[in-house]
């Protein structure tokens, strides 16, 4: 298994945040909505601010990615992961999901996620994982890994 960091990142990181997030997810969007560069930057550009709970995702000192991770009293929410194409399907997401697993074992909270149906490599990665389908939009599939023991639920993303 690849092994890696975490380093929290903010409004200093736009350029880092916004490669990543265009590398990764500009492909689903322009075929769902078409890309608007203005658009998107403006939306990277407000998640960095509105929210704390982003981080770099780094391999030996590199960063290949970016995570947007929530704790609340009762889930793990997983709002966003997003790997560099050239360090996709070396293990770094499916790394980042287990130890979120692990942490759901540890306090006994589901973890919550949502992917694009296009995006069917990491649809089938969490189905792996042992994710399932609670739900789904046009857009989206909502998924649930529920620890041992725990109850689970849906109660949106």
């Amino acid at each position: 298994m690849t092994t890696f960091t975490l380093e929290p990142i903010g409004e200093a990181d736009f350029a880092f945040r916004y490669r990543v997030y265009e590398a990764a997810i500009k492909p689903y969007i322009d075929e769902l909505f078409g890309w608007d560069e203005t658009t998107h930057r403006a939306f990277i550009r407000d998640n960095l601010t509105a929210n704390s709970n982003h981080v770099a995702i780094v391999i030996d000192g590199e960063r290949v990615g970016i995570a947007q991770i929530e704790e609340t009293d009762d889930r793990i929410s997983l709002h966003q992961i997003e790997i560099l194409p050239a360090y996709q399907g070396r293990g770094s997401g499916a790394g980042l999901i287990r130890s979120l697993q692990e942490r759901s074992v540890a306090t006994g909270k589901p973890i919550h996620l949502s992917v694009f149906h296009l995006n069917v490599d990491a649809r089938r990665l969490y189905e792996r994982l042992g994710f399932r389908e609670v739900s789904a939009t046009e857009r989206d599939v909502q998924m649930i890994w529920t620890p041992p023991g725990g109850q689970g639920g849906w109660g949106g993303a």
